[in-house]
Formats: C-alpha cells, structure tokens, sequence
C-alpha cells in the first residue's frame, strides 16, 4: 500500500474468522467510511480504506499496512459489535507508534456511549454523529500539526446534496457478496425520528433529511452504466417522506432505468397509490419492521406505535404489487411472556409475508432497552467494558446478552424463535407461493435452503447478528 495521510479501518466483529455468524460485513462495502473518504479527497487529503473483514486481515497484517501506509492518521470506525477488534488495533498502534499516530474513533458505538473515549483512553480523538464535516476538520487540523484532544460532536449536515458521492474506488467491490449479484447499496435520506425502545439508531441521528430525487439517481446511473442493475437504498425509512419517495420514482421511470430495487419501510408509512408507483419503478423488495405480533408489546412497551390493520394492509398492497415483502420480528422485550410469543409466531402466518427474520433483542447502547436491561439486573452495567476486553470471548452473536424476560430462560426464547421461522416457512402456502422464484433463480433456491439447514440446526442463519 502506497504512502497516505489518512488511513480509514472498517473494523471487523472479531479476528477469529472461523466463528459461525459473521453478520454481514462481507456483503457490502462499508459506505460510511466511503463517504468520509469523499469528503478527505475533496480536500486533496490521500486517504486509504482497509476492510479487514473482506480481506480475512489479522492484527499483525493491520499494523503491517500501518507500516507500508505511514499515515498521520487512524481512523477507527466501531459498531458495538467490533469493539473488541476497535481497542485490538488501538493498542497495537500504541504499542508500536506511540502518540506519532494520531487516532481517531468515530461511528455508531462512540455516538451512543461517548464516555467509552475516557474509559479506554487509547484515542486522540473521538467523533460523535455524522462525522463527514468534522472528521475532515479534524485530519486536517492533524496534518497542519496541530494537537487535538477530546470528544467533539459531528457536525450534521443539513443538505446531503453537498456530500461527494462515496469514494468506492477505496476498495475491492468485487470481494463483497454484493459483486455477485451486481447490487449496489446507496442511502436516500439519514435519520429517524421515531423512538422504538430496542433501537440505538436515534443516539447518531434523529433529525430526518433527504437528498434530492436527481442527486440519487445520478448516482445510480453511474453504477447502471457499469452493469450494475440492481440497487438496494440503506434507509431506515425509505418511505418516510411519501413525496420524496414518489419524486424517486418518477425519477427513475423517466430515465429508463430498468433496475431492481428493494428497502426497509414502517407499514404506516405506505399506501396502494406509492407501492404501485415504486412497483413501476423497479421495487422488487420491501421490509418492514413489525418487531412483535403482540399489540401491547409492539406499540405500549416497544413503543412503534404501528397498528395490526396497518401491517397487514402494507404486506397485501406489496403482495398484490409483486413487491417481495418481509418482515422483521423480535422476541425478549419487557413484560413478554408465553402468550406474546405466540402472537407473533401466529401472526407471521397470517400476515403471509413473502419472507420474515425473526430476531432475540440484543439491548444495544443507546436504546431504551439496554438502560433497563441494566436496572433490573438482566444485564451487567459493565457490559461493554467486558466486551471491549475480551472478557466475553471472542465474537459478538456469541457473547453479547439478551434481554431475557422474567419467566423466561435464553434457551425457551430461542426456542420460540426456531419454531417461528419453521412453522411459517413450512406451510404447504408459502412452499407453493415462492415455488416460481426458486424455478427462476436456482441461486436464491440454494442460498435460503442452506439459510434454512443453519436455521434448523444452529437456531439462526450465517447473516442473523440475533
């Protein structure tokens, strides 16, 4: 690797590669640190991208491209889930440069638990938020040889318009799954105002913003002109904005773009009128996030917020559509006993989704959940801190807790969760349903039969993070 200013990690959920469940960091490049190295570009920083998930890379390899790299700076992105590696690599790089490398940790984890910047004082910097405007700020104000210390809060961009599009040219696309099927995955809009009490999403973002109908599409004719027919929008709420959606729409039909495209929506956020209109305009998949088929759990303790007859209207208008529709579901919350989990295995059934991914709450920090997982005891409030040790073993799936509800065991949750997916995917209904698509893609057939051996015997898929 040639010589850089700035050297952006994606770091992996674990070095311990042979691990079962590995999430999916091997299906798409990591988009936020190509945003960041747009932005460092823009500025004439030279900057490099190294994913070690995708490239199988262990420490030593890390600190040996460190050595080739010679960078001013590390950028560290974290999830909670990679921890773990995020303090391996920091202490490496102390252990071997000192101070003379300044490091910086930025993404998801250090947004929802700040403070983690002093318990673990291996960085220079710590970025909270949306780091484009500021990590920029700061690798710059780095290379001009100024010290900086501290926590400092993203800067959120107001017009996402502004942002270069993401610098993929950092890495190897054709190492990710998403190469395979020729499937690019882009982002509409950023934030979500909604407050569900199992998700840490609003402790980044809660303020909701859009890029324009053209900016989006422009992008995506870059990629279409380079064969890349397939595209899936990273939104947590594509349909948010109904307006937004329909300009999309418009946009693509009247470029004649013939892409496939799919997202992930809230069933009150659709109607007959937009999904036919995202039909004709390439939408091949739509997943929503339903979280319990218990009214009580979904909308008093989960807080969503999202009634039966809405659910069930968005998942016929997507069928009607020949939209694929999934949905997502959850078991442990508070207060959810024997009676809520067969609500929502039942409800899986009679809502006749195309697909559905039934996942254990893992209490995440920055949600709700995790606050009260640690008052009433279900969790330790040492939990990261043990987790960034390594104190839990290697791996995330394996090691991190559940919110088990009282009265219940991990096992009888996992239990459910396995009869769930079983007992929806076995209906002669389904079986004959999706008979056409497996005729079509012999592929997709191979891939959900040895989703659903791993599910039958392990309880979970390859991909499931729960």
């Amino acid at each position: 690797m040639n010589n850089c200013d700035v050297l952006l990690i994606n770091c992996p959920i674990t070095f311990e590669f042979h691990l079962n469940v590995l999430g999916d960091q091997r299906y798409w490049p990591p988009l936020g640190l190509m945003y960041l190295a747009a932005m460092l570009e823009r500025k004439n920083v030279k900057v490099k991208i190294i994913d070690p998930a995708i490239e199988k890379m262990v420490l030593s390899e890390i600190i040996q491209t460190i050595d080739s790299a010679k960078p001013t700076v590390v950028g560290l992105s974290s999830l909670t889930s990679s921890l773990r590696t995020c303090v391996q690599i920091a202490k490496a790089i102390r252990a071997r440069y000192g101070h003379s490398i300044k490091i910086c940790i930025g993404g998801s984890h250090i947004s929802a638990d700040p403070d983690f910047y002093n318990r673990f004082q291996l960085f220079d910097v710590a970025i909270t938020g949306e780091a484009e405007i500021t990590f920029t700020d700061v690798a710059v104000r780095f290379l001009q040889g100024e010290k900086i210390f501290g926590i400092i809060k993203g800067e959120t961009i107001k017009q996402l318009d502004e942002i270069p599009f993401p610098a993929r040219h950092l890495v190897n696309l054709e190492k990710y799954q998403c190469f395979l099927e020729k499937e690019m995955g882009i982002i509409t809009s950023r934030g979500c105002p909604f407050k569900c009490n199992f998700c840490s999403r609003p402790a980044v973002s809660k303020r909701y913003r859009m890029r324009s109908s053209d900016n989006i599409v422009d992008e995506m004719e870059i990629w279409y002109r380079k064969g890349w027919k397939n595209f899936y929008f990273l939104d947590d709420i594509l349909t948010m904005n109904r307006k937004h959606v329909m300009n999309l729409c418009d946009e693509i039909i009247h470029r004649g773009l013939n892409v496939k495209w799919g997202s992930n929506t809230r069933a009150d956020c659709v109607d007959g009128e937009l999904v036919k209109k995202m039909a004709a305009a390439g939408c091949r998949a739509m997943l929503y996030g339903v979280e319990s088929g218990n009214t009580r759990i979904r909308n008093e303790v989960i807080g969503k917020g999202v009634s039966e007859k809405k659910i069930l209207e968005a998942i016929r208008i997507t069928n009607k559509n020949n939209i694929v529709s999934g949905m997502f579901l959850m078991m442990g919350f508070p207060t959810e006993g024997k009676k809520e989990l067969k609500d929502t295995i039942k409800f899986a059934s009679k809502a006749d989704p195309s697909v559905i991914g039934v996942h254990l709450t893992k209490p995440m920090p920055g949600a709700k959940i995790y606050y009260q997982a640690i008052k009433e005891g279900v969790i330790p409030d040492n939990t990261i801190d043990l987790y960034a040790q390594g104190e839990m073993g290697e791996g995330f799936v394996e090691n991190w807790p559940v919110y088990i509800p009282k009265g219940m065991t991990k096992k009888k949750l996992e239990q459910y969760k396995k009869i769930a997916i079983l007992l929806f995917y076995f209906r002669p209904r389904w079986l004959f349903k999706n008979a056409g698509r497996y005729m079509k893609n012999k592929n997709l057939f191979w891939f959900d039969f040895n989703k659903a051996i791993s599910i039958f015997l392990r309880g979970q898929s390859r991909e499931s993070m729960s």
